[in-house]
């Protein structure tokens, strides 16, 4: 569940989502999934200042109404699979099925469009064996995404020697766009050992918004859990893990 208020804006995300994995054949594995969501959006008129509430005197009069359903609920669904072997993997994704009205007044015209998402890697080496984890890899990924007029590609390169993982992406490649050199370039390191990992990464702004904004830093801490239960063999997609 997701909860966000602003001084003036006000929502609600609920989502459910859902995926099972198939075994096609001895080295084919393909996992649909599907995601239903609830919404609610709305503005908080008493934190909002109009024109008409400021006069000289100081004492605000306001003569806008303020309408009884400030609230507006909706649903959304999408769906997606992904299939991958020991080394490669390829997925789809499709969001906003159903349109949902991101309006703040409930305008028809402001749904918010079908999101359509193609990913994938490939690792190009792999150390290691099915007893132990992996010693060595270097993956290589990509994202694709496109929303109403909107595209962009993504490329990364994952390089991991145990513990040690380094990572660089390219967001927003100048391929659909050449007025612009792309979005950002981000880097990762991270260090993993048994079930706990912390990782580092920085994003680069290299788009307009470069003169405003001086990249952005997210540190990340992550520990697995695991079950007395007998173990069994897993079957992972062998994207990087950070």
């Amino acid at each position: 569940m997701f909860n966000h208020k602003t001084p003036f804006r006000r929502g609600l995300n609920i989502g459910v989502q859902y995926s099972y994995d198939f075994k096609v054949s001895d080295f084919w594995h393909v996992r649909p999934g599907i995601h239903f969501n609830y919404t609610q959006t709305g503005l908080d008129f008493y934190n909002l200042l109009w024109g008409d509430q400021l006069n000289p005197s100081g004492t605000p009069v306001g003569t806008i109404e303020i309408p009884l359903d400030r609230s507006y609920p909706d649903v959304d669904f999408g769906t997606s699979v992904l299939t991958y072997t020991e080394r490669l993997w390829f997925g789809v994704d499709v969001a906003h099925l159903l349109r949902p009205n991101i309006s703040l007044y409930k305008n028809e015209d402001e749904r918010l469009p079908v999101k359509l998402s193609v990913f994938g890697g490939y690792q190009i080496i792999h150390k290691g064996n099915l007893l132990k984890p992996v010693d060595e890899s270097l993956s290589t990924a990509f994202l694709f995404k496109r929303q109403g007029l909107i595209n962009q590609l993504d490329l990364g390169l994952y390089w991991y020697k145990n513990p040690l993982v380094f990572g660089f992406w390219y967001r927003g490649l100048p391929i659909f766009n050449e007025e612009r050199l792309g979005d950002a370039i981000a880097f990762l390191v991270g260090y993993k050992i048994e079930q706990f990992s912390v990782g580092y990464s920085y994003d680069f702004t290299i788009s307009q918004l470069l003169l405003n904004s001086h990249g952005s830093h997210e540190i990340s801490l992550i520990y697995e859990f695991t079950t007395t239960r007998k173990k069994t063999k897993r079957h992972m997609v062998p994207c990087p893990e950070f």
